[in-house]
Order: structure tokens, then C-alpha cells, then sequence
């Protein structure tokens, strides 16, 4: 008696378990589903975002990189555009005036060694940068983003 007790108590458990995990796989099919299907594809939970007005950069994982003021400068040019790429130029001169506006004069980008040295930055923290360069036109963000907070 005390076995079939056991027995049914065994069976209810793992019929339970499997229900939960059935509801829990629905639930984050939804959840997939209104992230990529009802939101701008390139909004996600689960993304990069500019936050502390834009000083850090806080990765899927919520690992948080400090940006310095070219850093910042550029990742803010890249989020702003809406396919997330920005011409060299423009990420040229937008890191241009953010120093003109922190130290009061120009820096001379030198917009492929900020970029080297970000990407350092990023592994050595052990975060791999979406950075992608674009051959004749500039450099790609390649990771979804989330909108910045208001």
C-alpha cells in the first residue's frame, strides 16, 4: 500500500514537472515571439544599452563597460542611425566634438586606433564587441540594442 502511495506521489510529481516546464517553454516562446514579432527587430531584452547617460555600456550578459569620451561618442553615433552603421566621417566628427565640448579643443580622430583600443578593452573585460567595419563606408553595431531608457 505504502509502494503504490509512493508510486502515484512519483508519477503526480514528474506529470507536474513536465507541465511546468511545457508552461515556461510557452512562456518564453511568447516572449520571443513579442520581442522579435511585435517590437522593432532591433529592440531586445536580452541586448546592448547605453546607460548612465550613455558612460557605460551594458552588454546581454549585464556586464557593464565605462566608455571614455570618444568611446561614448561613438557608440551614441552607431545607436542613433537607424540600420545601427554610421559613415566615417560622421563617427569622425561626432568624437571631434565631444572632446572639443570635455577638454576644449579637438583630438585629430584617429578613428581606427579608438576602435582598436576599444575592442582591447571590451576582451579584456572578457566581452566580445558586435563592432563590425564596413568596407568602403564605416562601422556596424552587429547586436541588438535595447532603446535607451527615458
Amino acid at each position: 500500500m505504502i509502494e503504490w502511495f509512493y508510486s502515484i506521489t512519483l508519477v503526480i510529481i514528474l506529470i507536474t514537472n513536465v507541465i511546468i516546464r511545457c508552461k515556461l517553454v510557452q512562456i518564453c516562446f511568447w516572449i520571443d515571439y513579442a520581442l522579435v514579432c511585435k517590437w522593432p527587430v532591433r529592440f531586445c531584452l536580452a541586448a546592448w544599452a547605453l546607460v548612465d547617460q550613455g558612460w557605460v555600456l551594458s552588454g546581454p550578459d549585464g556586464s557593464r563597460v565605462d566608455l571614455t569620451t570618444g568611446e561614448r561618442a561613438f557608440l551614441q553615433t552607431l545607436f542613433l542611425t537607424p540600420d545601427l552603421r554610421a559613415r566615417r566621417a560622421d563617427l569622425m566628427d561626432a568624437i571631434d566634438i565631444s572632446y572639443a565640448a570635455a577638454v576644449g579643443a579637438g583630438k585629430g580622430t584617429r578613428l581606427g586606433l579608438l576602435v582598436s583600443r576599444m575592442r582591447r578593452k571590451f576582451q579584456a573585460r572578457g566581452v566580445v564587441l558586435p563592432l563590425r567595419a564596413v568596407h568602403g563606408f564605416g562601422y556596424m553595431f552587429a547586436g541588438k540594442i535595447r532603446p535607451a531608457a527615458a
